[in-house]
């Protein structure tokens, strides 16, 4: 079987399900149908997660190396400009 293929029908058959906890909740009421709806949601991201790590293993790496990087530079020109400002006018 085409992985891109089997992928395309699990990512189908996740959305039958989420249209189907819709149906839940109109037809058997809310709690059912979120119940099932959060438990469809939860196996989504477990799959979407799994996939990602397929395709591409340093993913959660490269994310957390950009997210760092970005947090650091705002952090560090942020506090330099406070010191430098500071030091300006103590001079």
């Amino acid at each position: 079987m085409n992985p891109s293929r089997v992928d395309s029908i699990v990512d189908l058959t996740y959305g039958l399900l989420i249209a189907l906890s819709v149906g839940l909740i109109v037809v058997a009421g809310t709690t059912i149908g979120l119940a099932f709806g959060f438990g469809v949601l939860v196996s989504y991201v477990l799959h979407v997660v799994w996939k990602m790590a397929r395709f591409d293993p340093n993913w959660m790496t490269t994310a957390v190396k950009e997210t760092v990087e970005e947090t650091v530079s705002e952090t560090v020109e942020k506090t330099v400009d406070e010191k430098v400002g500071e030091t300006v006018e103590k001079t």
